[in-house]
């Protein structure tokens, strides 16, 4: 009995099964992937939630630093960052950035804290070009007024 298992048990049998497995199982066999403690996630946020008075206050920061690689391709990289900051009482909603340029290469770009959105690009065009990073700013929301369990609601 078990050599004629064996005498069937092919690379292409034991992938095939274990993918019938994964197809039947379905959601069943999902990671559940956890959120940093105050993040909010896109299952998190449901119609409504966020609305225009939310990010009624939001500004626009940038920052363009100069990006200058002195020789064409000879395979030393000149890199630059260029980091928007947030004015005092916002906090970093989204970002971006980017720079020009043939041999140019972004390569990072992402929230620094929670005030600043950082975008880091390496070049060796042999020419000068720049380095351009935006942030979404919105204002902090005001802390939340302690309330004491203890203490009855006057709801």
């Amino acid at each position: 009995m078990m050599s004629r298992i064996r005498s069937r048990l092919t690379y292409a049998n034991v992938v095939a099964t274990l993918a019938l497995v994964i197809a039947v199982a379905g959601g069943t066999t999902a990671i559940a992937i956890t959120a940093a403690k105050n993040s909010v996630t896109t299952k998190s946020i449901k119609p409504g939630n966020v609305t225009a008075r939310d990010i009624a206050g939001a500004v626009l920061v940038r920052e363009t630093v100069p990006l200058v690689d002195p020789a064409v391709n000879d395979g030393v990289y000149s890199t630059a960052t260029a980091a928007a900051r947030c004015p005092q009482g916002a906090r970093v909603l989204t970002g971006g950035g980017g720079t020009g340029g043939n041999r140019v290469s972004l390569r990072g770009s992402g929230p620094s804290g929670n005030n600043a959105w950082v975008v880091v690009a390496a070049s060796d065009d042999g020419v000068a070009t720049e380095v351009v990073a935006n942030a979404l700013c919105v204002p902090k929301a005001p802390a939340k007024p302690y309330r004491d369990p203890a203490t009855p609601s006057r709801e």
